[in-house]
């Protein structure tokens, strides 16, 4: 590489919270929930009909069509709701303190020994080996540096043009990134 790549970009809020929204929704804990819900809300709903059928001996199919609706609904909107809920709590967790030093602008510098990162109150730098994996979205690149870190660069503030848009391809597969 000739030259460095440099960003610059204000971070904000919802940048933050796109990371946490991306995890929420790849996470291996959170497909799991997803899928031990999807199991266990039907699951409820057939003990509740056969519990009625042995106990008082009824077989109500409406019971079952309604216990089946709800179930369904259930598996389908309570995982949803749970995203909600934690994306709702790390907001608030960000609105509760001073978090300027983590929501400021944000300098990266990409060279070939690693990426350098500097906020309000702080510099740091990461080499190559240090970041997992890479991961493009339709508005993001996380770049993560463990399980649950990742660099957030939203993709309308990086100011790519489209050669230093085939720079920074060209650097991240050069660096032979594991890209998801």
């Amino acid at each position: 590489m000739r030259n460095k790549i440099r960003i610059e970009f204000d971070q904000d809020l919802q940048d933050a919270l796109a990371f946490h929204e991306e995890y929420i929704k790849h996470s291996k804990d959170f497909k799991r929930l997803r899928i031990y819900i999807s199991l266990l809300a039907p699951i409820i709903g057939l003990v509740s009909v056969l519990n009625r059928y042995f106990k008082e001996g009824i077989f109500d199919p409406y019971s079952v069509i309604a216990y089946g609706i709800i179930s369904v609904l259930g598996a389908y909107l309570i995982p949803k709701y749970i995203a909600f809920r934690t994306l709702r709590r790390t907001r608030r967790m960000y609105e509760e303190g001073d978090n300027s030093s983590l929501l400021s602008k944000t300098i990266l510098e990409f060279s070939d020994e690693g990426i350098s990162a500097t906020k309000r109150d702080s510099q740091s730098t990461i080499q190559w080996s240090g970041i997992q994996k890479f991961v493009e979205r339709e508005n993001y690149y996380f770049l993560y540096t463990s399980s649950v870190n990742a660099i957030v660069i939203p993709k309308a503030k990086a100011g790519f043009d489209s050669e230093s848009k085939k720079e920074f391809d060209t650097l991240l597969e050069n660096k032979s990134l594991r890209i998801v």
